[in-house]
């Protein structure tokens, strides 16, 4: 299957309360994909920067990478909720509490919106490719599931344009060279769901 044409914008997060280095920062300038990438941007660990995203490709994926201190495996997010409930300010000194991360999404905190990749598929490739990857449901109320949720709205009635949110565990729980690893192989599998994706929709 040809995978031309599938441009990629990736984002990463820098430091944030209790993680001084984030591993998703070095990841995505490690640019271990560079014959897909479009652009390449790292994000302070700002709620307000998620949906930034600018695509002008007939096939276009926004990946955004995000840590989870506590995982012990690779993690693809489904879903994200319409509800901000941080914890801690973030870089910007930004903190709601149970509001939506968009307001004209509705008021209805619990409303989700899911990506159009074919995660499940995906997983099930990335495993089959050697690494422990599972799907996740639950992208947590912080930084990350506003920066997804936020995205997932932006592109959720343009065909053509696909986001992700992928969370990677420390480098203590997986090493610097796996990650790397599994980053390469991961757009792999994505280029191959979106060229599917592509191909369908010509087809129909």
């Amino acid at each position: 299957m040809t995978t031309e044409g599938v441009r990629f914008l990736v984002t990463g997060f820098g430091k944030f309360p209790g993680v001084p280095a984030n591993p998703t920062e070095v990841l995505v300038s490690a640019r271990t994909v560079e014959d897909h990438l479009g652009e390449l941007e790292v994000l302070v660990s700002s709620g307000h920067g998620g949906g930034e995203a600018k695509a002008a490709s007939s096939s276009y994926v926004v990946v955004h990478f995000g840590v989870d201190v506590c995982a012990r495996t690779f993690k693809l997010e489904k879903r994200a909720v319409n509800e901000a409930n941080f914890r801690l300010p973030d870089e910007d000194g930004f903190q709601p509490r149970c509001a939506p991360v968009c307001p004209d999404a509705g008021d209805d905190l619990t409303s989700c919106l899911h990506t159009k990749l074919d995660v499940d598929r995906i997983s099930a490739q990335l495993r089959e490719d050697g690494f422990d990857c599972q799907v996740s449901m639950d992208a947590g109320r912080y930084v990350c599931n506003y920066t997804y949720f936020a995205s997932l709205k932006r592109f959720e009635k343009t065909s053509g344009l696909y986001s992700l949110f992928v969370h990677v565990p420390s480098f203590n729980a997986i090493d610097a060279e796996t990650q790397a690893a599994f980053v390469q192989r991961l757009f792999h599998r994505l280029a191959e769901d979106a060229s599917a994706k592509a191909a369908e929709g010509a087809s129909a």
